[in-house]
């Protein structure tokens, strides 16, 4: 792919400004979090706060970079041959936020699947979370021992992988919390009421986490495929 200022400098500016944004979309959830919910199950409140904590990192890690191709190295076009430790370092925190999130949804489709005495579904949810885990964490070791963005493609499959993991496992939950929302109707209007505006979220969390994974798989795909 030829490399121009939209696709090198241009991609890392919107990156950072984005990812600013979507810390800030953080901090309001988790304020909200602990303020309506202060005697929820402690693991639930330690596993928000370190999710917090992580994209707090993830978001300087994303300005080191960013300070560093846009600031300290600006006009260089050679330093984009070389994949800098803060960009290395940040595919790691955001492979750990994404099983970490997944993982806390996974626990949730395990309780309400107990209420029915079913583990298929739960556990087919729990392995996808698994492949996940593997294919995230063995990207991120591809990572550290890539210097250069010239030779990045040879660990494009495992990028491609990643990504489309990554979206089986949201649509995966999204449909298991679904599911066992839709059986938990009742008679009882108010309590319907209810379950289909948790069904609303579950179906455009789910969603809109697929939408970000798919569009990154298919921008990653077709990058690599460019001459």
């Amino acid at each position: 792919m030829t490399a121009t200022l939209d696709n090198t400098w241009g991609s890392i500016y919107l990156g950072v400004v984005l990812s600013a944004m979507f810390f800030g979309i953080t901090n309001v959830q988790s304020y909200n979090y602990f303020l309506r919910y202060p005697r929820d199950w402690m693991v639930y409140k330690i596993s928000v706060g370190a999710l917090w904590i992580l994209d707090c990192l993830h978001l300087a890690l994303s300005m080191h970079l960013g300070y560093y191709y846009l600031v300290t190295r600006f006009g260089d076009v050679l330093a984009f041959n070389f994949v800098i430790w803060s960009q290395k370092a940040q595919i790691t925190v955001n492979v750990i936020i994404i099983v970490g999130v997944q993982s806390l949804y996974a626990l949730r489709v395990w309780k309400l699947a107990a209420g029915y005495n079913q583990r298929l579904i739960p556990c087919l949810v729990i392995l996808s979370i698994v492949a996940g885990y593997a294919v995230g964490f063995n990207l991120a070791a591809l990572t550290w021992k890539e210097d250069s963005f010239l030779t990045i493609y040879k660990i494009s499959w495992a990028i491609n992988t990643s990504f489309a993991v990554s979206t089986a496992g949201d649509i995966a939950i999204a449909a298991a919390m679904v599911y066992y929302l839709l059986k938990g109707r009742s008679n009882f209007a108010s309590t319907n009421s209810k379950l289909a505006s948790l069904i609303q979220y579950s179906l455009g969390s789910g969603i809109a986490t697929s939408a970000c994974s798919m569009t990154a798989l298919v921008a990653v795909t077709s990058c690599f495929n460019r001459p």
